[in-house]
């Protein structure tokens, strides 16, 4: 696919109400992909995903109306917590083991990380393969709440192409795209992986490299069957889940039932689920 050539701004409607709108130039080229973007986007609703509110087309350019998240996205916030003064904190909580400041960190890694969860179940309860979940695609509203947002190379699993092209975003594509094999809901599980090492490390599992064929080198030659993550530190619970999920082969990687029924989730994904409906059956 083409490079898309494509804006984001803030509009405030008729109702006083503030939206983004995504303006995307009109080319033969992305048509179908944009169409399948909004097709899918229509169909979602749910907190943890961004609301498509409307559509519409002029000469030039397609519309995308949606939701504003007023935080950013999870991207950027990941940028403030690494910035020089947060750093130096950091290692001194850790330096001094302050035992209370782990425990918030871990908490609000794991409101984050809950958050993705519910959205991508959602997603996948639906047939919808997002195929590029990272940060950027991860925007924050009020309270720092997650929304899926960008369907751009979303596929429905019934629909998926038999393409032999990796998609997706290098540091967040799972091992059996990166290979050229046959994937489903499993990749987003790997993708949701790295976010959760990022998380927890502040760097994804091949932080140091974006060459492809580095990270095919490093998946074939590793003495173990996933990724390391024994630098996840304050949570022994965490860092086992997150290598699970980071399973090389996806049928021996963990499924999103399972991450759900793990010991460190199945409490948090109660209280969430429940919260969800009750006030939605208001």
């Amino acid at each position: 696919m083409e490079e898309v050539n494509l804006q984001a701004y803030l509009y405030q409607d008729k109702n006083n109400q503030q939206v983004c709108i995504k303006k995307i130039a009109k080319t033969a080229a992305i048509y179908d992909a944009v169409k399948s973007e909004v097709y899918i986007l229509s169909q979602l609703k749910h907190p943890r995903i961004i609301k498509f509110i409307e559509v519409f087309i002029s000469n030039s350019s397609i519309h995308i109306v949606m939701e504003y998240a007023s935080q950013g996205s999870l991207g950027d916030y990941l940028r403030r917590r690494t910035s020089p003064l947060t750093t130096t904190v950091r290692v001194l909580f850790w330096i001094y083991s302050l035992s209370f400041i782990t425990q918030s960190l871990f908490q609000n890694v794991l409101n984050i990380f809950m958050d993705i969860l519910m959205g991508l179940e959602y997603l996948h309860i639906k047939h919808v393969i997002h195929r590029d979940l990272k940060p950027a695609n991860l925007l924050m509203s009020t309270h720092n709440r997650i929304k899926i947002c960008d369907f751009g190379i979303s596929a429905v699993a019934r629909k998926l192409p038999n393409s032999k092209s990796p998609v997706g975003t290098v540091h967040y594509i799972a091992p059996e795209i990166l290979f050229g094999n046959s994937y489903d809901y499993q990749a987003d599980i790997w993708s949701l992986g790295c976010i959760l090492h990022e998380l927890c490390t502040m760097k994804t599992p091949f932080w140091h490299t974006r060459d492809v064929s580095t990270i095919t080198h490093i998946i074939l030659k590793s003495p173990v069957p996933f990724w390391n993550c024994q630098n996840i530190t304050g949570s022994y619970e965490l860092r086992q889940l997150c290598e699970r999920i980071l399973t090389f082969d996806p049928k021996k990687r963990i499924t999103l039932p399972q991450i759900i029924r793990s010991p460190v989730i199945l409490p948090h994904y109660y209280k969430l689920y429940f919260d969800y409906y009750h006030e939605n059956s208001l």
